[in-house]
């Protein structure tokens, strides 16, 4: 097995239909959740989303199936229910999130002229502005006002963290959706290139450190997320990336469905099963499609490196001699230290999916990832005898990568930090 046979379009297809089946399965759990159920309004207005990004890809052509009709009547019936015209008139700082479903049904051909006639008019009021948004949320207010056709300020993309160089490692799980999703608005969902005004290979940068950073977690909702952040930016085919994109496939194989980083067996329901799953998948869906249709064997050739900045290595060899007797504080997370990159992947994956992994990309590629998965393993788990270990393989490889950077930097401000 190798990478070009997990990528091919009748498997990728077969992941899709996968998917689907548990979109229509969850159908029951959207028609029996009460009128303004706020998970399934949610989960409704995801499924609308994948349906419509498939639905513009394919230029209207797409075919659906019975099953796909059902789903979207209820998707409908929540979208452009009661509940949410309340909403649009007593909480219209909600009027961009609560119009967007009805947009997104338009675009699908499901039209209904009263509703988006309401919608369009509870923009107009002007508290929908009375509310304090961040960089990423004005991007997204932008994005359904050009859904529905109605005026907005234009949002700065360099305001948000797309202009930021970040620490992946170190960050909350809601900066890395902030992230993504600033990725999915600026580029709309792949549509256009992304603004000149963002520095492409520090985005790139902070990509490739946050697919790391999703992976050592065992995050594939984030995983996901990010992988489409490389579609959408272009980012060339590194060695994380092939990781990442073979991890999640592979995950997904082993399961028959993508796992959630929330998902827990104690009594779990049917239901509660669904809506914490039901997100990851939407989105190794989308992922799916978008590596579908093209040519996979041109896209997926030997591995490419970013143009990080190149440590002095005589430097950094001399940073970490001064670290390793500094004594550097860290918390006592309940994590044994990883001896190796293989170690972190059976962890993380086990043992079954981390043999396959080696099988598809092979030894090589996966030994030149030896100091960026200890450094993301260090870094996420607090564990600095494990970041020193990355980056004396960096040392010994000669080989630098965002991870390296990252780490790099962050080992002097806490040296520095510690001499304080």
């Amino acid at each position: 097995m190798n990478l070009l046979e997990i990528l091919s379009p009748s498997v990728l297809q077969a992941r899709i239909e996968r998917g689907q089946r548990l979109l229509y399965t969850g159908a029951k759990h959207l028609r029996e959740a009460p009128p303004g159920d706020a998970a399934a309004d949610k989960a409704a207005c995801e499924i609308a989303l994948l349906y419509w990004a498939w639905h513009r890809s394919s230029g209207g052509r797409r075919h659906e199936e019975a099953a796909d009709r059902e789903l979207l009547d209820n998707v409908e019936a929540r979208l452009r229910s009661e509940a949410v015209l309340q909403g649009l008139m007593w909480r219209p700082a909600r009027v961009p999130m609560l119009s967007m479903g009805t947009a997104l049904l338009e675009g699908l051909g499901r039209p209904n002229e009263r509703f988006q006639g309401l919608a369009r008019r509870a923009w107009r009021s002007g508290a929908v502005e009375a509310a304090e948004r961040s960089p990423y949320q004005g991007l997204e207010m932008e994005w359904s006002a050009g859904l529905l056709g109605v005026d907005c300020a234009r949002s700065n993309p360099a305001s948000s963290l797309l202009a930021k160089k970040l620490c992946p490692y170190l960050a909350s799980v809601n900066d890395g959706y902030a992230f993504t999703h600033s990725v999915f608005y600026a580029a709309d969902f792949g549509a256009r290139a992304m603004p000149a005004t963002i520095g492409t290979n520090q985005l790139w940068e902070n990509i490739e450190c946050g697919l790391l950073w999703s992976l050592v977690r065992f995050d594939f909702d984030l995983l996901g997320e990010f992988l489409l952040c490389a579609q959408y930016s272009s980012l060339p085919r590194t060695g994380a990336y092939y990781l990442s994109v073979a991890a999640l496939l592979l995950t997904w194989d082993e399961n028959g469905f993508v796992p959630d980083r929330s998902l827990s067996g104690a009594a779990a329901t049917p239901k509660a099963i669904f809506f914490a799953i039901y997100h990851a998948n939407i989105v190794a869906m989308l992922l799916a499609a978008e590596l579908g249709p093209k040519d996979v064997e041109q896209r997926f050739g030997p591995p490419r490196h970013l143009a990080s900045a190149v440590p002095d290595w005589q430097a950094l060899a001399q940073c970490l001699d001064r670290a390793r007797g500094a004594g550097i504080m860290a918390p006592a997370l309940d994590r044994q230290p990883a001896a190796s990159g293989a170690e972190v992947l059976d962890r993380v994956l086990g043992r079954q999916v981390a043999a396959r992994l080696e099988s598809v990309l092979g030894a090589e590629l996966l030994a030149g990832l030896e100091p960026d998965l200890l450094v993301a393993w260090g870094l996420t788990q607090q564990q600095p005898e494990v970041l020193f270990a990355g980056l004396q393989a960096a040392l010994a490889q000669r080989q630098t990568s965002a991870s390296v950077a990252t780490a790099w930097e962050w080992l002097g401000h806490a040296l520095a930090l510690g001499q304080m």
